[in-house]
């Protein structure tokens, strides 16, 4: 029995690693495992490390944003690395998967606004939703790859939908 339980603890392990390095930012939550003396009613409960064991998990993808598969920049005014590291930690809490956020530093005095290039209309308004910004026509290319284009200002605040 004991080398089952560590061969099932090993394995836990080992998806964990995995799941931390095919995405990032993904926490797993489960309950401590029961472990009891056979034959009587001594028990307890054991955390296994690197596992929370208990809250809400802080990022849970949203099925249709998740359909729309975007691609998403976020641009923000030159020397405001926190704020964008904030913007996107808002994002994945509320839903969009991390890997396909992107982070660029823009123009200095650049028009802050959400635009959507490729007609993504769900991922527009859930930006819209996320960020005091308004939809806006895109002027000019859109860049190669890129499905929305969220370009903060130095005041942008984040909201909850």
């Amino acid at each position: 029995m004991t080398t089952s339980l560590a061969a099932v603890y090993l394995m836990l392990l080992l998806f964990l690693q995995v799941d931390g390095y095919l995405f990032p930012g993904n926490e797993s939550v489960l309950p401590a495992v029961p472990v009891f003396v056979p034959g009587t009613q001594l028990g307890v409960d054991i955390a296994l490390a690197g596992v929370s064991s208990g809250g809400t998990q802080p990022w849970k993808a949203d099925p249709r944003l998740r359909d729309e598969a975007p691609a998403i920049r976020l641009e923000y005014p030159p020397g405001q690395d926190a704020l964008a590291k904030q913007a996107r930690a808002h994002l994945v809490a509320y839903g969009v998967p991390p890997v396909p956020i992107t982070l660029r530093a823009g123009a200095a005095g650049a028009d802050p606004a959400i635009f959507d290039l490729t007609g993504k209309k769900y991922t527009a308004g859930k930006m819209v939703g996320l960020f005091d910004l308004r939809l806006k026509a895109f002027d000019g290319e859109a860049p190669p790859g890129i499905d929305i284009i969220i370009r903060m200002g130095e005041t942008t605040a984040t909201k909850a939908p």
